[in-house]
């Protein structure tokens, strides 16, 4: 007796893969949108890169946090980037604390997200805060034959 596949339903679907997306800043700082590259594996973990780091204002490294199922096709990431430093003999600069929801399509591979960008001094004041909004499409994966 041989067993069909049952094709995924929306209640398996994950954010799992690596995605490219455009990011569109809603409030806050007034840019033209830009691209990231977004990785969320298996196991929770969350990156993130972007075009924006680019600029003086908002210059950082990548960043890295966990993503969660909220259930119902919505997830939510939370990311930490280290900002660089004013003074290139500081060791120590802004950090950037991003949180965004995201809900995934009903064939998984596309999502959309808005979520907040906060500036934070190294003394964890908040220096700027930003609302954005994103839309991106799942990539191949790499390794994949």
């Amino acid at each position: 007796m041989s067993m069909k596949a049952h094709a995924a339903g929306p209640a398996s679907l994950s954010i799992a893969g690596i995605w490219q997306g455009t990011v569109t800043y809603t409030a806050g700082l007034t840019l033209p949108a830009f691209r990231a590259t977004f990785l969320f594996s298996a196991d929770g973990n969350a990156m993130v890169t972007s075009d924006v780091e680019r600029l003086p204002a908002l210059q950082s490294g990548m960043g890295f946090g966990r993503w969660k199922d909220m259930g119902n096709a919505q997830f939510q990431y939370t990311l930490v980037k280290e900002g660089v430093a004013a003074v290139s003999s500081d060791l120590v600069g802004p950090t950037y604390n991003i949180t965004s929801t995201l809900t995934l399509s009903a064939d998984g591979n596309n999502f959309t997200a808005s979520g907040k960008r906060l500036k934070l001094s190294p003394a964890g004041i908040q220096l700027l805060e930003i609302s954005f909004n994103v839309t991106a499409k799942r990539l191949a994966d790499p390794g994949a034959a």
